[in-house]
């Protein structure tokens, strides 16, 4: 048993390692050549898996697809249940890429019904990240009262998780709503209980940005700045958003 747990923890460490060290290009070799491995225990290959599905989806989505329901076959047939929501989020996540909402929302259902098999922390967490993309459909969709449900559905089960990054992003998708909807003191209100916990680049960003709605140039430049800095302290630097707030500092 012994052997076993080792084996498994440095295949872990390997996945990790290489997904943190190697450059874009490197990744999807490096997990290949893991998965190649006969003898990788079943909880390690589907991590592997699920690892692909997540690169892919930023590079082909049918691709993500693929190995996000290769994970699915495997862990449905050597008993894994736990892993179950992941990978069909995972589905979803490269469904939505593919504009197809109504299909996603149903693999992402079925996610949240398999939550239930367990009392983990890791099963509650990966319900409150399918609500999260739930949410994030319905905004799509201009649903926005049914976004708002399910963001702090999502907002309420990482608050009893005491997970910090992932609350200060779920005020966040919430006060984006709220914004969206011209309610802006409502938007103010969610994006400050972020700046609370951490104030992020995005959440910077985005405060700034509304006080900009609001037609007050002198709040809105203090935080489109810091912002900048924070984009440029970031360790994945975000061209992107850098290339937005120098747009709204005009």
């Amino acid at each position: 048993m012994g052997a076993i747990l080792r084996s498994i923890f440095t295949l872990l460490f390997l996945i990790f390692g290489f997904y943190m060290a190697h450059p874009q290009g490197q990744i999807a070799d490096s997990l290949s050549k893991i998965l190649a491995k006969k003898d990788i225990h079943d909880t390690i290959r589907v991590n592997t898996l699920i690892k692909l599905a997540d690169f892919y989806s930023e590079v082909n989505a049918d691709t993500s697809i693929q190995f996000a329901q290769q994970a699915r076959k495997i862990v449905e047939q050597k008993g894994l249940p736990r892993f179950l929501p992941k990978a069909l989020r995972y589905i979803a996540i490269a469904t939505v890429v593919k504009g197809d909402y109504q299909e996603a929302a149903t693999y992402l259902r079925q996610a949240i019904s398999k939550c239930d098999a367990d009392s983990s922390n890791f099963l509650k967490k990966e319900k409150a990240l399918a609500y999260n993309l739930l949410g994030i459909i319905l905004v799509y969709q201009s649903k926005y009262d049914s976004a708002l449900h399910y963001y702090f559905d999502a907002l309420e089960i990482l608050q009893k998780l005491n997970d910090t990054l992932a609350i200060v992003n779920r005020y966040n998708n919430i006060a984006n709503v709220y914004k969206d909807l011209g309610n802006y003191p409502l938007a103010l209100k969610y994006y400050f209980e972020a700046e609370k916990i951490n104030l992020t680049d995005r959440v910077a960003q985005n405060i700034g940005g509304t006080y900009l709605l609001m037609n007050e140039p002198v709040k809105a430049k203090a935080y489109l700045l810091r912002a900048l800095d924070l984009y440029n302290q970031d360790n994945e630097f975000d061209n992107t958003g850098v290339a937005i707030v120098n747009e709204q500092l005009g």
